[in-house]
């Protein structure tokens, strides 16, 4: 994509402190496999140089001429620095489109920080080929490790887990001593165990090893910072409560069909979206009810969006009978953009204007 080889460019013209966090390998392109969706681009950046990454990204934008460009504060709350995100998503209508950024400021395990960004930021290696700076491999991979112990549950999951698997195996094979020093660092003799499981193809083995890794670096951090580790957890406790019930970054949609093949038309729309990884998850509420599912909660916990159907008179959105798909891809932009933050507009697109000041 253009606009992340441009955002690279620029970053480092303007020698912003920052490291990509993941998924580097083939950047500028944004499919890490054939059968996932795009990926975002996940960076860890110096805090105090986030004014100037908005400003890059506003002149990205508009330079690059997308439809809107919106920041996410729903994860930004935290009273833990290291468990906040700043979230910049990209939306263009024709030809569809979409791009997001995400700033993170730690690895984490278990609410406590498994690196801070300070530590995130130290050993950055810049990577001539692709023009890019990315976090030190051996800390990526440690913090891998973590990842795969929790990517057992879904199909979506184990397509991660099995491109994640080779990654780690391949610094074991490239960095040995080095890699195998910093896991018992952070995670004791434990760590070492699982690495030797996943290794060997023993995945319920890993599991246990990588269950009790965990434990030996929060017992750690415990010990040495009793007070900070309490407040990480409740603040952890709180902000996942926050996001679920009340806080959540998507949002429910009320929607209107003129006929069934407006809706039809929205749906495949919705699914391009999806495709693009514009949103998480998307699903659909046949009529409408005061209270949220679990399953409803869960796809807003995450960015998704929940389409209520509704009667023309009650629906924020209504798709006419004939509508072209450019107009329903507009009108689905307005609502997302209208959820956050916006910090560039076309105005040549009243939709997408009117969508940023609901």
């Amino acid at each position: 994509m253009k606009t992340v080889a441009e955002l690279f460019e620029r970053l480092e013209m303007q020698g912003l402190t920052y490291a990509v966090l993941r998924n580097y390998e083939n950047l500028p392109d944004l499919r890490v496999s054939d059968q996932a969706a795009n990926t975002d681009v996940d960076l860890v950046l110096a805090s105090e140089e986030l004014p100037r990454f908005r400003e890059i990204l506003v002149s990205l934008a508009r330079d690059m001429e997308w439809d809107a460009l919106t920041e996410c504060k729903h994860f930004g709350h935290s009273g833990a620095r290291h468990h906040n995100i700043e979230i910049f998503r990209f939306y263009r209508a024709s030809p569809l489109d979409f791009l997001q950024i995400d700033i993170f400021h730690g690895y984490l395990n278990w609410g406590l920080p498994l690196m801070d960004e300070a530590d995130l930021l130290a050993g950055r290696r810049y990577d001539e080929r692709r023009g890019l700076t990315h976090v030190d491999p051996i800390k990526e991979n440690i913090y891998r490790l973590a990842q795969l112990h929790g990517l057992q549950s879904s199909p979506r999951a184990v397509e991660k887990a099995n491109r994640y698997r080779p990654k780690v195996l391949a610094v074991c094979a490239s960095h040995g001593a080095e890699f195998f020093a910093s896991i018992e660092r952070y995670f004791g003799k434990a760590g070492l165990d699982a690495v030797k499981a996943l290794e060997s193809g023993h995945t319920g083995r890993f599991t246990r090893a990588m269950h009790k890794a965990k434990a030996t670096y929060a017992l750690r951090f415990a010990v040495r910072h009793p007070a900070r580790t309490l407040r990480f957890v409740l603040q952890r406790v709180g902000d996942n409560r926050a996001r679920f019930h009340s806080k959540q970054c998507g949002a429910v949609i009320k929607a209107h069909a003129a006929s069934a093949e407006a809706r039809e038309a929205f749906i495949e729309v919705m699914n391009a979206f999806a495709k693009l990884n514009a949103f998480d998850r998307w699903v659909e509420r046949p009529v409408p009810a005061r209270l949220y599912t679990r399953r409803e909660r869960n796809v807003m916990e995450q960015g998704g969006l929940v389409i209520e159907w509704n009667n023309r008179s009650r629906a924020s959105l209504v798709i006419e009978r004939g509508e072209c798909a450019e107009s329903i891809k507009s009108k689905i932009i307005a609502c997302a953009v209208g959820r956050h933050t916006v910090l560039h507009a076309i105005e040549h697109r009243p939709v997408l204007v009117q969508g940023a000041i609901l």
